[in-house]
């Protein structure tokens, strides 16, 4: 739940309406397609479609604002009649709806348009009050798929009108009604959008699909049935957003379906490019049904609040991961309960770039705001802000907070300019234990998991994979969710795309979530240009390992120059192979000329070192050979870092 400063803006309070419920539901049957219709002659009506008012509060007839909130018809509504017909094969059955788009002529009185449509495929249906129904939009309207349909539509766009209703017994009018609540507002400031959610946190203020039913015997607002299947109303929102025009002098509008309870009142967010900039909010109870709406004209000024998501105090106390030296990922252990709610900071700048005493560091430009581009739990599932609750920015330092519960993941926090243009990415990596080093036999100090990995591999755990990278590029790619599989996990935010041709380097670095794959045979790398100085055998500012560690270089190890076909050993239960006793994950790699998983019996690791033909040293492991070669630098793959000193 958000920490909020309460500034009240009063508005009035309103009693709920009662609505009715249809207690005769009925099992629902799959939809028959008819096999024999019924001849019908063609019957043409003319009808009247009045623009249902919404009321204030008292119950006064109100217009919303011609600017943005819709007062009337328009030429181009779309306009939806529904229905049933009889058939030899099926009585009842639901048939292809008709779309009416208004034209001018239909418009001489805007708040009531005049149609003629041939109604002729309906019948009424003897057993119910109507079968012939209409509802607005058209564009995010969804037939409700039951023979008994008795006037349900669902939509799939709840925060707007949402009219829906039925031709009346005479067959001169369709008669809708109004779904929805709304509160109106104006606002100044250089904004796009808004988050509008209850203070509680957990108040209901849309759906992501919403069904209805709307007749002259029952109208009912909301109709709940099986919740799991596709026609049901489902997916209840917490948190509504629309776009914003902050002019100071135009309404917005928030829409609720059905009745908005808002026991502790409300906030509303304004974003710019994403970003939180500032908020209002009102601690005075409201319930708002549908129909009516609150218009809360234009937000003082006084009442609006600079939004931080991570306070001044936080800030001040927040621990420095680059102190003595910078990087492009940074650790924090999810195992020690210690780093709970935490707010950790590094400095803004590109990669090991500073070192202190050494180096200032190399700015990454001018930093406008900074964001969480994804977060992972390397495996299928994942919940939003679980890895990094918040992220702000700060004289030259990126700020991170933790939740109050960590969660073992990894995330990509990205810096953006004024123009929402990326300027430098990295990587936060939070593993379930600590990470553990050894020499497992070798001439250096290795990590004891690859470089994103949750777990030490050995036990079957497809979080020991770690994460995967294309030769010489900083940013990681998530490997597959589910061991032994090509099922990728899951990211929340922005997930890889796939670009056909080779990048540039500012190209990459501006897309940290794009796959380059190589466009020819003979050029192997990722990068429109060869570049095999981008990793190396000291700490390159690319180099995608944390503090104190950096990517091993072939020739500084026999892990690259050796054959261990006939001493390591090969564990398909567990997915993984050990070379003497350091164990490497079957993690397989992303393929060079497609950008899918592929080789998930295979363990790789880079070593730094890169031709100038775009083939790049690396350790391949599998069930029938373990041993060293040159590989296509497009390709990516995981990483071991070594210790850096």
């Amino acid at each position: 739940m958000k920490t909020l400063i309460k500034i009240t803006i009063f508005v009035a309070a309103i009693g709920t309406v009662a609505i009715s419920c249809n207690k005769n539901e009925k099992e629902i049957a799959p939809n028959v397609l008819p096999e024999e219709t019924i001849p019908v002659e063609p019957r043409y009506l003319t009808l009247s479609i009045p623009f249902p008012a919404m009321e204030s509060l008292d119950g006064t007839k109100v217009s919303l604002d011609p600017a943005t909130g819709k007062t009337s018809w328009e030429e181009g509504d779309k306009i939806v009649i529904y229905g049933r017909r009889q058939t030899a094969a099926e009585p009842k059955t639901n048939i292809d709806p008709i779309i009416h788009v208004l034209t001018a002529a239909e418009l001489a009185n805007p708040y009531v348009a005049v149609i003629s449509e041939d109604i002729s495929s309906f019948e009424k249906d003897e057993e119910g009050p109507h079968a012939i129904n209409a509802a607005y939009p058209a564009d995010d309207w969804d037939f409700y798929s039951p023979w008994y349909s008795s006037g349900r539509a669902a939509f799939t766009n709840t925060n707007q009108i949402l009219l829906a209703g039925y031709i009346s017994d005479d067959n001169s009018t369709i008669k809708l009604f109004n779904l929805t609540a709304a509160i109106a507002f104006k606002v100044e400031g250089d904004f796009d959008s808004y988050n509008f959610f209850g203070n509680n946190g957990d108040e209901t203020v849309g759906y992501s699909r919403y069904l209805v039913e709307m007749n002259n015997a029952s109208p009912n607002y909301l109709k709940k049935y099986n919740e799991s299947l596709p026609y049901g109303t489902h997916g209840d929102l917490t948190t509504v957003s629309g776009t914003v025009n902050g002019d100071g002098s135009t309404y917005n509008y928030v829409f609720f379906p059905n009745i908005a309870a808002l026991t502790s009142g409300f906030t509303i967010e304004f974003l710019k490019n994403g970003v939180v900039k500032q908020y209002v909010t009102s601690t005075a109870g409201l319930t708002i049904n549908h129909g009516h709406y609150v218009d809360l004209g234009l937000i003082p000024a006084v009442a609006m609040h600079a939004y931080s998501p991570i306070s001044a105090s936080e800030k001040a106390d927040a621990e420095d991961k680059s102190e003595n030296e910078s990087a492009n990922c940074y650790v924090v252990n999810a195992g020690d309960s210690s780093n709970e709610s935490k707010v950790f900071k590094f400095r803004a700048v590109k990669g090991n770039s500073y070192v202190k005493g050494v180096s200032a560091g190399t700015s990454v430009g001018l930093v406008d705001h900074v964001s969480v581009l994804w977060e992972t739990w390397n495996t299928t599932s994942v919940t939003s802000k679980s890895v990094i609750k918040a992220v702000d920015y700060a004289d030259d330092f990126v700020y991170f907070k933790m939740p109050e519960a960590l969660h073992d993941g990894n995330a990509v926090i990205a810096a953006f300019d004024n123009e929402n243009a990326i300027l430098w990415s990295w990587h936060i990596w939070v593993p379930a234990s600590a990470v553990g080093s050894g020499t497992y036999g070798f001439e250096k100090t290795f990590m004891d998991r690859n470089l994103g990995a949750l777990v030490t591999a050995g036990t079957g755990d497809v979080r020991a994979n770690g994460l995967m990278y294309q030769w010489g590029r900083k940013d990681p790619f998530v490997t597959r969710g589910v061991q032994g599989s090509s099922t990728v996990a899951t990211v929340s935010g922005t997930s890889m795309s796939v670009s056909a041709k080779e990048l540039t380097y500012d190209e990459a670095r501006q897309n940290p979530t794009k796959f380059s794959i190589a466009a020819s045979g003979s050029k192997y790398h990722w990068i429109d240009t060869y570049d095999y100085t981008l990793w190396g055998a000291s700490k390159t500012v690319n180099d995608p390992c944390p503090p104190g560690w950096r990517i091993p270089h072939r020739d500084e190890t026999a892990l690259f120059t050796t054959d261990y076909s006939s001493s390591y050993s090969y564990d398909s239960v567990n997915g993984c192979i050990t070379i003497g006793t350091l164990v490497l994950p079957c993690n397989g790699r992303i393929y060079y000329t497609t950008g899918a998983l592929s080789d998930r019996e295979n363990a790789y690791i880079w070593s730094s070192k890169c031709s100038d033909n775009g083939l790049a040293r690396w350790l391949r492991g599998t069930n029938s050979a373990c041993k060293y070669a040159d590989e296509r630098a497009a390709c990516a793959e995981g990483v071991r870092c070594i210790s850096a000193e």
